[in-house]
């Protein structure tokens, strides 16, 4: 097995930091850069929530929409983005490597969705 992303700087690199900034490095065509590694990312939330982003079908995704918390604002803001399909298609064409902002494309993919992989790049 092998992480995608090369660094520069190997020695202090941490897989946190290479998400934030989709590191990608000199063999990402080949390998893939970290929005292609990521698979699930648990983060504390502004108001101190733990919650766990990973792939969804459409059942699991209108379940989250359906909370009444801070995770679930998140999932409506997300379903709303998801809406403008034709506005990301547009702006966001695709690339082989998009570095750094949220990776919105993921979010017009069919389903399962990974809410995982809009962190990647978004720092």
């Amino acid at each position: 097995m092998r992480l995608g992303p090369d660094t520069s700087t190997g020695d202090r690199a941490t897989i946190a930091g290479m998400v934030a900034n989709n590191a990608a490095g000199s063999r990402s065509l080949y390998f893939g850069s970290m929005v292609e590694a990521v698979e699930e990312v648990s983060l504390i939330l502004s108001n101190g929530e733990l919650v766990h982003f990973g792939p969804l079908n459409e059942r699991q995704w209108q379940q989250k929409m359906a909370l009444s918390n801070l995770e679930g604002d998140i999932y409506r803001t997300l379903e709303r983005i998801r809406q403008k399909k034709e506005v990301i298609e547009k702006h966001f064409p695709p690339l082989p490597r998009r570095s750094s902002g949220y990776q919105l494309r993921e979010l017009i993919k069919p389903f399962p969705l990974n809410p995982a992989r809009l962190i990647a790049g978004s720092e």
